[in-house]
């Protein structure tokens, strides 16, 4: 890929067709649910006894099986890797971190209480994945810049080791164990690529009082990175939700829900964006993409869905990137169909699973979507703002 501001170019994989049971249960997302890992009583309490661990959990609604078949389940954290946490602590979830693939959920009835979210947010370096952390520029790495902890090969607990050194400006992790907490005053302003690490730049933390009350929301086909369809995949009719703007959170966005007597459930977007959807059908589908969460609101009964999972994979990070063939300066125009009139990213994303020989999308808020059909797919970028 090539990069270019307000360009997004996402590879487009092979469905994968599974027929999955779909069973309300009771989870309330903590803190907003995706993109959180769970903690005990603080944002640093997170000991291995908390939680029994699966691994090989293919989807969300399967670590929550798990946890309603525990008799102690008090929650579940999940990641779309199959890493399954079932959490039996006595005293419940009780915080969160935040951490990017993660998802964290509270299980059963509870009381609605007040409590004190502080947002310590971490942005991934130039998507994140596969990246070494760098000073001013790629070639900028002076070991004065950070401080190396051993022991850490889970990501979200290099994290906490960052939130809790004052002067954290991000970290650099490899599974291995390393942990670079960064302290450079002008933080990490580059980065370069190395397969295996990450590297994560650390905000500055802001403190909000939020009242956490259980909601009977269920994930549909997962929940986390699904946007909301009717009857079917294709089915997005603009006349079956009310959109909101700048609703900071997802529990704003439930809220919002809870309000209107017709809800159905919520799509939402961490940019702000909330859809109320009011479908008398109410949502019967979804599509992959990602950054979105779909929630189906109320009791529902249980069903037999045919989920048919067409994944949308970011390519080089995916945001502020154009597509290109072999190299980055490979891009004929043979290579994709040009539509207008797509200003909404998941639109586009359903055009080209529409189209039989799709192998991903360019797409700018313009409305103009990109469908590659080049036989060996998208396998480079370029950076182009935008896009």
């Amino acid at each position: 890929s090539q990069a270019v501001d307000g360009y997004a170019c996402f590879r487009y994989g092979q469905p994968i067709t599974t027929t999955a049971l779909v069973t309300p249960m009771p989870f309330e997302p903590v803190d907003g649910g995706e993109g959180r890992a769970c903690r005990g009583a603080s944002t640093t309490d997170n000991s291995a006894e908390y939680y029994e661990l699966f691994t090989g959990i293919i989807t969300q609604d399967g670590c929550m099986a798990k946890c309603v078949d525990a008799p102690s389940c008090q929650g579940i954290e999940y990641h779309a890797s199959g890493r399954c946490e079932v959490w039996t602590r006595p005293g419940g979830i009780r915080a969160s971190v935040p951490l990017v693939g993660f998802t964290c959920l509270r299980y059963g009835e509870a009381a609605t209480t007040t409590t004190l979210v502080t947002q310590m947010p971490f942005e991934p370096v130039d998507g994140g994945e596969g990246r070494v952390c760098r000073g001013a520029s790629a070639s900028d790495n002076s070991a004065d810049y950070y401080e190396v902890f051993m022991g850490f090969p889970v990501l979200q607990d290099c994290m906490a080791k960052c939130m809790s050194e004052p002067l954290c400006k991000g970290i650099e992790h490899h599974p291995s164990g390393r942990c670079e907490v960064w302290t450079r005053p002008e933080g990490i302003q580059a980065s370069q690529a190395v397969d295996g690490y990450a590297c994560f730049r650390y905000g500055q933390p802001i403190t909000t009082t939020a009242l956490v009350t259980p909601m009977p929301f269920e994930p549909v086909d997962g929940g986390e990175g699904r946007a909301c369809r009717g009857a079917s995949t294709t089915d997005n009719s603009a006349e079956y939700y009310e959109l909101f703007t700048g609703i900071i959170t997802q529990d704003g966005c439930m809220a919002k829900c809870v309000d209107a007597p017709s809800c159905q459930g919520i799509e939402y977007h961490a940019s702000g964006r909330c859809e109320v959807w009011t479908r008398p059908g109410g949502i019967r589908a979804s599509v992959p993409l990602v950054g979105f969460t779909c929630l189906r609101y109320g009791e529902a009964a249980t069903t037999t869905t045919l989920v048919t999972q067409m994944p949308f994979e970011p390519v080089d990070g995916g945001e502020g990137r154009v597509c290109r063939g072999a190299s980055a300066s490979d891009n004929s125009a043979d290579y994709y169909e040009v539509f207008m009139g797509f200003p909404v990213l998941q639109d586009c994303m359903a055009k080209c699973m529409s189209e039989p020989l799709c192998k991903g999308i360019e797409h700018h808020p313009s409305g103009r979507c990109e469908v590659w059909t080049r036989p060996e797919g998208i396998q480079a970028s370029q950076a182009v703002d935008g896009y």
